[in-house]
């Protein structure tokens, strides 16, 4: 029964994972300029962002804390 109901969120799961690579495959082909360092220190930043807002971040968010 347990695994049963795990089911349905793993495939929810999956098929976010496959959206998000999606986003990041053609975010990084329009941004081919990103070294290492940058990426190092955005990780850092989301990580901070993400433990912040106890990872209920959204889009709106993001855009009004770039401006």
């Amino acid at each position: 029964i347990i695994a049963e109901s795990a089911n349905p969120q793993k495939t929810l799961l999956s098929k976010m994972a496959v959206e998000m690579n999606m986003m990041m495959n053609i975010l990084a082909d329009s941004n081919p300029d990103i070294d290492e360092l940058m990426l190092q220190r955005l990780r850092g930043y989301c990580i901070d962002q993400v433990k912040k807002s106890n990872g209920l971040i959204t889009f709106d968010d993001v855009v009004k804390s770039l401006k």
